[in-house]
């Protein structure tokens, strides 16, 4: 007869090197990266990441080796925080963020696009003037795609911008005037699409999850009074986020 007690054991022993490998290693990063905020792979060894410098500018890098070795993208000089990114496909991808004219000027809100698997980026499209910076930005596909956007000021109520040409224009979206805050958004599809933030009604903050099934054209609002902001959302399959 088996001994059970020594079954178990042995078999506890044989998981232990498939759990010690399950491991993160630190990545080489060009030295003037102070942080990054977003990354995205189109497969194994294709991969994007982006954020800022120590000095406050835009960064991307990227990775065509599976992360073993990250290179300096090229961005332009007048972005200061690139703050999502997308990759449609192995060639082109899609940033968000924000950038300054010269040191004195306000925020704007800033767009950027690749064609050469994020290489490169360049500036692309044309955003509303009252856009002081897109937190999150999410594409169905390479042309529909939204942004969530701040004003210029922190009394200017936040928006959801819709884009139909691949970025190169944007629209406005209607949503709830209750809203003070609005970071990560997420397609799913071309008709539906959620955003998370947090709204302001009698005198508390509470987090808000707006979501939309007709293409942006109405938003419903879910309210989570426990949670006074959301930052981010992600769902895994159609049913669980």
């Amino acid at each position: 007869r088996h001994n059970p007690t020594l079954i178990w054991i042995c078999i506890f022993v044989a998981c232990l090197p498939a759990v010690a490998a399950a491991q993160w290693t630190l990545q080489q990063i060009p030295s003037d990266v102070a942080r990054l905020l977003s990354v995205d792979f189109v497969d194994s060894l294709h991969g994007v990441c982006c954020g800022f410098s120590a000095g406050v500018h835009g960064r991307a890098i990227y990775t065509t080796d599976g992360g073993s070795h990250w290179q300096a993208a090229t961005v332009p000089d007048s972005s200061r925080s690139l703050v999502t990114l997308q990759m449609i496909n192995a060639d082109t991808g899609y940033i968000a963020g924000t950038y300054k004219m010269s040191p004195g000027s306000d925020y704007r809100g800033f767009f950027l696009r690749t064609l050469d698997g994020g290489k490169s980026w360049k500036t692309w499209g044309t955003l509303p003037d009252s856009i002081g910076s897109l937190p999150g930005a999410s594409f169905a596909d390479a042309r529909t795609g939204y942004a969530t956007g701040q004003g210029l000021h922190t009394q200017t109520n936040p928006s959801i911008l819709k884009t139909s040409d691949g970025g190169e224009h944007w629209s406005r979206m209607i949503i709830p005037d209750s809203i003070v805050l609005l970071g990560d958004i997420r397609t799913r599809g071309i008709s539906e699409t959620f955003a998370v933030g947090y709204e302001h009604r009698n005198n508390v903050n509470q987090g808000v999850i707006l979501r939309t099934t007709d293409g942006g054209n109405s938003w419903t609002r879910a309210v989570v009074p426990q949670a006074n902001n959301f930052t981010d959302i992600f769902f895994s399959d159609a049913s669980t986020g």
